[in-house]
């Protein structure tokens, strides 16, 4: 996602200085950028106006670490739970180009709760198609077959 992302020309400095945080994070990759890192990082966007635009860096993040334990749910996707009608399109579009368990596993947690019928079926179609990418890991191909099975039944 990384070659598709807008530069972050916002003023919002909060915002920005997130979004340069959280690449340096990906930069740095050891395994796991480790939870009280996040929540820290997380925390610096409580209450900040416009924080909805590093949504789709946050989804850049999740593809680009697939085998990262960043909780479950984990502090970027509590805050990116935040915002409902801001980050299901995000979440379908990274599902559908690049799945990865998080990504999917957030699926199932949208399918859980309310939901769209439109929304509903993006996100089901969406699942479909994680068994035949070829991103996807065999456990994120697992775990979407058995969220498949939990929400067409």
């Amino acid at each position: 996602m990384s070659e598709t992302l807008p530069s972050m020309q916002s003023a919002n400095l909060p915002c920005k200085s997130f979004v340069d945080k959280l690449g340096a994070l990906k930069r740095a990759y050891d395994n796991s950028p480790g939870q009280k890192t996040l929540r820290l990082l997380v925390a610096t966007l409580k209450g900040v106006e416009g924080a909805v635009e590093v949504i789709p860096y946050v989804f850049d993040f999740l593809e680009a670490l697939p085998h990262a334990d960043l909780g479950a749910p984990g502090p970027l996707v509590l805050f990116v739970e935040e915002f409902p009608s801001h980050y299901e399109d995000l979440l379908v579009s990274s599902v559908l180009r690049n799945p990865v368990e998080l990504t999917v596993w957030m699926c199932n947690r949208a399918l859980t709760g309310k939901v769209s019928p439109e929304h509903r079926a993006q996100l089901i179609h969406a699942l479909m198609t994680v068994p035949r990418n070829v991103f996807a890991t065999p456990a994120c191909k697992d775990a979407a077959i058995e969220f498949l099975r939990l929400h067409r039944a």
